[in-house]
């Protein structure tokens, strides 16, 4: 049912182009195509410093928890300082950046997706918060200028920036929306 209530709205714009052809009378079928979902890349918000990293789920993976780790960092105010990622599958990341006693994690729920993300970074990753469907989170210091972050269809499946002692930048990434595509098939032999 669901399928042909989305096929409706695109039928309905598809009939002007099929007065178009040249004796029409149908269209044989139209096919729906789905490419694998794209990514959203944020640009990570902080400073220069750390390592490069970036990391992604598998295709059938996304973020089951994130662990966070903050405290002083710079010569000044808290900083997130560690973050590692657990995924759908019990697969757990490295720890980019360091541990700390300041420890917090988020467990996504099953079909909670993130309505609006903020890190906020001036020479690291000051803060990360986002609030889903359900419930907001925040973590790491007031520092920093807020980024908001770009969420697609909101489903959060990895992270990439730059870690050493402590995150030194941060951007997330999401499942972008997906675009549905119409192909209709041409009539073989519209006359007949």
């Amino acid at each position: 049912m669901k399928l042909l209530q989305n096929l409706l709205p695109m039928a309905v714009a598809f009939l002007p182009m099929t007065s178009a052809l040249p004796q029409a009378e149908m269209i044989q079928h139209a096919e729906l195509d789905s490419p694998p979902p794209s990514l959203v890349y944020n640009n990570p918000v902080g400073g220069p410093g750390g390592s490069d990293f970036s990391d992604i789920g598998a295709s059938s993976e996304t973020i089951d928890t994130l662990h966070l780790w903050v405290g002083d960092a710079f010569g000044h105010n808290i900083v997130l300082r560690g973050l590692q990622i657990t995924w759908s599958s019990n697969r757990e990341s490295t720890v980019y950046g360091q541990k700390t006693n300041e420890y917090r994690s988020f467990k996504f729920r099953p079909g909670e997706t993130i309505q609006e993300m903020q890190i906020a970074g001036a020479l690291g990753a000051d803060s990360i918060s986002f609030r889903t469907t359900s419930r907001s989170f925040f973590f790491g210091g007031p520092g920093g200028k807020t980024v908001t972050m770009n969420v697609g269809s909101g489903i959060l499946v990895g992270f990439q920036g730059g870690a050493g002692r402590a995150i030194d930048r941060l951007g997330a990434i999401f499942v972008q929306v997906p675009d549905t595509k119409v192909e209709a098939a041409q009539c073989m032999d519209c006359n007949e």
